[in-house]
């Protein structure tokens, strides 16, 4: 039996690892949005991340 490598994910500490492989369908576009919001949040970081407040919609986005 071949061994599994695990490999780190580069926003690890900004996703819920237990949620993947992601629960969006392949071709919504809500990876793409959700790794965007994550590069916003890693610039903003080298403020308060308890400043920001997130707002989202029900359904898929959601869970963003």
């Amino acid at each position: 039996m071949e061994e599994m490598i695990r490999e780190d994910h580069p926003m690890e500490s900004y996703l819920r690892m237990d949620r993947i492989p992601h629960i969006w369908c392949p071709t919504c576009g809500i990876g793409t949005t959700v790794s965007c919001f994550i590069s916003a949040l890693k610039k903003y970081e080298q403020k308060s991340l308890d400043q920001v407040v997130v707002v989202s919609g029900i359904g898929c986005t959601g869970r963003v």
